[in-house]
């Protein structure tokens, strides 16, 4: 049941990611629409400074942070089925040998 429902946290925090990244570049462009008469350089420098823009990011490095922990997490889980695994395996190899 726990696998389960970290796959589905997964596929959320995947599917925040995105949308975040979709709203970030929209933003982005209507920022740039706004203040087309400013060199690129200007543009991105007051971006910085946008609340929404900042905000938007913040939430992104949020949710990025999260994906990584869980990936770290079911890497681990993975790291210890894999050594239940290979102790089984070289158990019942034992086992049969002394049968």
């Amino acid at each position: 049941m726990r696998h389960a429902h970290a796959i589905f946290n997964a596929a959320k925090l995947s599917a925040d990611v995105a949308q975040l990244k979709r709203d970030l570049r929209l933003e982005k462009a209507k920022f740039r629409l706004r203040n087309k008469g400013e060199k690129v350089n200007v543009i991105n420098s007051m971006m910085e400074e946008d609340d929404t823009i900042v905000e938007i990011e913040d939430a992104l490095t949020a949710v990025e942070m999260k994906v990584d922990l869980i990936g770290a997490v079911a890497a681990g889980y993975e790291d210890l089925r894999n050594a239940a695994s290979r102790e089984m395996t070289r158990r019942l190899g034992e086992r049969a040998a002394v049968d």
